[in-house]
């Protein structure tokens, strides 16, 4: 009986593959479960951060803050309203360099003076590394 090794040569043909697949979701965006975010850590984060800066004026910017968003991502509300209690609640899509973050939405929950008191829904994170500056110039040949 003969054995062919066959299996060498197409394991060394996929091995770049591999790595390569391997590498992309290594710097991939990362989806954040805001429900499971320690509410009274973000708070404590916000205040210590705005203490010189002071806080943002728009709701959005503020919650896009204590969330810790980068510089090319914002909020832009879909709804809010108020309950009897006075705790305000926001529903918002995000945004990335003008482009919307399209299946995720973020809820707050914040009490009247501010402060998180709950979180819903993901937020997307490291979009940078996904999305390119700019699009691709094809040449006019």
């Amino acid at each position: 009986m003969i054995k062919s090794n066959c299996r060498g040569p197409v394991l060394v043909a996929l091995t770049p593959l591999v790595l390569s697949i391997l590498a992309a979701s290594a710097s991939a965006a990362t989806r954040t479960d805001l429900h499971q975010q320690n509410v009274e850590g973000l708070n404590r984060s916000y205040a210590a951060a705005t203490q010189t800066l002071g806080i943002a004026a728009s709701s959005s910017e503020r919650h896009a803050e204590a969330l810790g968003f980068d510089s090319e991502s914002t909020l832009r509300a879909l709804e809010s309203s108020v309950d009897s209690d006075g705790t305000r609640h926001y529903r918002y899509q995000q945004y990335f360099r003008g482009i919307p973050v399209w299946g995720e939405h973020v809820v707050v929950a914040e009490d009247g003076r501010g402060n998180l008191k709950s979180l819903f829904g993901r937020s997307v994170g490291g979009l940078a590394m996904e999305i390119p500056m700019r699009a691709p110039v094809v040449g006019a040949n």
